[in-house]
C-alpha cells in the first residue's frame, strides 16, 4: 500500500475549520498516528507536501520510506504555438477588456485554499494606479465564485470577467496562450498544475515565493513574490513594462515544463510503483531510488533537541 499525498492537511484544516493550535495539534496527531501509518511507504508531489509527512514520521518502530514525484502538463496541448490574433481578439471581446489591455488570468478553482482574495486586492490596486491597462480572467467555477462576482461588479466593473468552468481542454490551451500573465495566488499550492500549464503555453507566471510551486519555478523563469497586493502588481507592471523580461520567461518556463511532460512523469511513477513493489516483496533490501527521507523511531522531542 503506497499513500499518495497531493495536499496537506494542515493547510485545508486551517481554510476550512480553524488555523488555531487545537486543530493544527488534531492535525499533527492524525498525521501522525492515524494517515502516516497506514501504508508501507509515501508519495507526495512537491517538497512541500512531503514537509507534513516529515514531521509525522517520527516515533514509528516500522522503517517507512517518503518519495517525491511531481505531476505534471501536456506539452503537446499546452504550447505557445496555439496564440493567434484571431484568438486574441476573440478573447479580448469574450472578457470585455480594451484592446490595450494586458491579460491577466487566474485558472483554478474558487475555493478557500487557493487565497482568491489576493487576485481582488491586486486588481482594485492595478485600477487605481493603472485604470483600464490590466485585465483579469478567471477561469473556474467553486462556491467563492457568486460572492466574488458581487464584489468585482461592484469594485471593479468591467475590469474582471468570469469564464466559468472551462470544459474543453483545446479552449483552454487557447484560453492560457492567448493571455499575457497568469496570476496565481495561493502561497500554500501543494504542487500547482495551472501554473505548469501557463509555462507549457509560454505564458509568465506570477507568484508566491513559497508552496509546492517552488519545486519548478524559480527567478528565472517566474516572478516569484511575497503573496502580498503590492508585490503581486509590481510584478504584473514589470512585464507589461519590459518586454523582454517576459519573453525570457515565456521561453525559460516552457524548457522547464518540458521536463514535466505527463508521459515522463507517468514513467517515473511506474518506474518508482515497481521499485516500492519489489522493495516491499524482499526482492532488495534497499531501494534504487532514494527517498527524500525515511521515517525514524527517534521522537520528535528528541530530533529537534527539546529534551536530553
Amino acid at each position: 500500500m503506497v499513500g499518495l499525498t497531493c495536499e496537506r492537511m494542515d493547510d485545508n484544516v486551517a481554510d476550512y475549520l480553524s488555523p488555531g493550535l487545537l486543530a493544527r495539534n488534531f492535525c499533527r496527531w492524525y498525521m501522525q498516528w492515524l494517515y502516516f501509518p497506514m501504508f508501507d511507504h509515501h508519495i507526495a508531489v512537491s517538497p512541500h507536501t512531503a514537509g507534513e509527512l516529515h514531521q509525522a514520521s517520527f516515533g514509528h518502530r516500522r522503517q517507512r520510506g517518503v518519495w517525491v514525484r511531481p505531476t505534471g502538463a501536456d506539452c503537446r496541448l499546452f504550447t505557445p504555438e496555439r496564440r493567434t490574433a484571431a484568438f486574441r481578439s476573440w478573447l479580448e471581446a469574450r472578457g470585455g477588456a480594451p484592446a490595450c489591455a494586458m491579460l491577466l488570468l487566474y485558472a483554478g478553482r474558487l475555493v478557500p485554499e487557493k487565497n482568491l482574495d489576493l487576485l481582488i486586492a491586486t486588481m482594485r490596486l492595478l485600477e487605481r494606479q493603472h485604470s483600464g491597462r490590466f485585465h483579469l480572467l478567471i477561469a473556474g467555477d467553486g462556491p467563492l465564485r457568486a460572492g466574488m462576482e458581487q464584489t468585482c461588479k461592484r469594485d471593479l466593473p468591467g475590469a474582471v470577467c468570469f469564464l466559468g468552468h472551462v470544459r474543453n481542454r483545446e479552449l483552454l490551451a487557447d484560453i492560457y496562450a492567448n493571455c499575457d500573465a497568469l496570476l496565481h495566488p495561493n502561497p500554500r499550492e501543494p504542487f500547482g498544475i495551472a501554473p505548469l500549464e501557463a509555462m507549457a503555453s509560454g505564458l509568465p507566471v506570477v507568484g508566491p515565493n513559497t508552496g509546492g510551486i517552488t519545486s519548478y519555478a524559480n527567478s528565472g523563469n517566474a516572478l516569484l513574490v511575497d503573496a502580498e497586493p503590492e508585490p503581486f502588481v509590481r510584478a504584473a507592471v514589470l512585464l507589461r513594462e519590459d518586454r523582454g523580461l517576459a519573453q525570457a520567461h515565456r521561453r525559460a518556463g516552457r524548457i522547464t515544463v518540458e521536463r514535466f511532460d505527463w508521459s515522463a512523469v507517468a514513467s517515473s511513477f511506474f518506474r518508482l510503483c515497481e521499485e516500492l513493489y519489489a522493495l516491499v516483496e524482499g526482492a532488495h533490501e534497499e531501494p534504487a531510488l532514494a527517498p527524500e527521507f525515511y521515517s525514524s523511531y527517534t521522537s520528535i522531542r528528541r530530533r529537534f533537541g527539546w529534551q536530553s
